[in-house]
Order: C-alpha cells, then structure tokens, then sequence
C-alpha cells in the first residue's frame, strides 16, 4: 500500500505544483465484496496521506513559496456514503471481513456492504452515484481548496 500510494502521491504533487492544479484524489471504489476489506484499509491510510499533503502544500502557498495556487485534496464523502452495515448479498462479504479480521486488520470495525442504492452489475457503480454522491463532494472539495 505504501508504496502505490507514495507514487500517486508524489506526482499528484508534482502536477500540482508545476500545473498550479487543484488535484481532487477520490477514493477507491469498493464495489466488490472480496476486497471490500483491503479498499477499506488503503482509503483509510490514503486520506490520511493526502491530508497531510494538502496541509504542506497550504503551508508553502501561505508563505509563498514553491507550491502557490496548487492543493491536492481528498473528496470527502463519497466512501462513506457508498457503505452500509446491512446487506442483501452478506454472505460473501462477511466471508471476507472475516478473512481480513484473522489476518489482523483493523478495517472494517464492522462489516460493511456496498449501499444496495449504488449496486449495478457487481463490478461497477449505479450511475446514481454521480448526482447523489460525486456532485456534492467535489463541490464540497472545490469550495474548500
């Protein structure tokens, strides 16, 4: 996971920087029950780096050096809107949440479904999602940033 993320990372920064971009990070999807834990756990670790990305770069634009006019920023809300604790499907899910538990994770704290709302063929989200979940974020995001 690390080091994914510190690639993505470091030339989300690169590009906002050079571009003076506004990189808005999304988070994985978690669509697929077999990986919900995993996508779970780097969405945790992957906000908490961007934050402290974006907290850098607001620091050097406020001093105004290497950096002004650039941010890359998290888009809040969507992961967790995408969830639920309650499933028509479980059965998979629970399998593995409870294959991640025994190996030590510590994501989920409880098991978690994708919403029924935001399922469409098992592999990809419901449009729906756009409107209801992706619009207002990076809204959100860009009034922010």
């Amino acid at each position: 996971m690390e080091s994914t993320m510190s690639h993505f990372l470091s030339e989300a920064e690169r590009l906002a920087v050079s571009k003076k971009w506004t990189v808005l990070v999304h988070p994985i999807v978690p669509v697929l029950d077999e990986t919900r834990p995993v996508v779970v756990a780097y969405n945790h670790l992957l906000q908490q780096k961007v934050q402290t990305l974006s907290a850098k770069l607001a620091k050097a634009k406020s001093g105004g050096g290497q950096g002004g006019g650039a941010s890359v920023t998290w888009v809040d809300g969507v992961f967790d809107g995408l969830l639920t604790t309650s499933s028509s499907t479980g059965a998979a899910a629970a399998a593995a949440a409870g294959a991640a538990a025994a190996a030590g994770s510590s994501f989920p704290s409880s098991v978690q479904f994708l919403d029924p709302r935001y399922k469409l063929d098992g592999t990809h989200l419901h449009p729906r999602y756009v409107t209801k979940l992706l619009a207002p974020a990076i809204a959100k995001a860009l009034s922010a940033s």
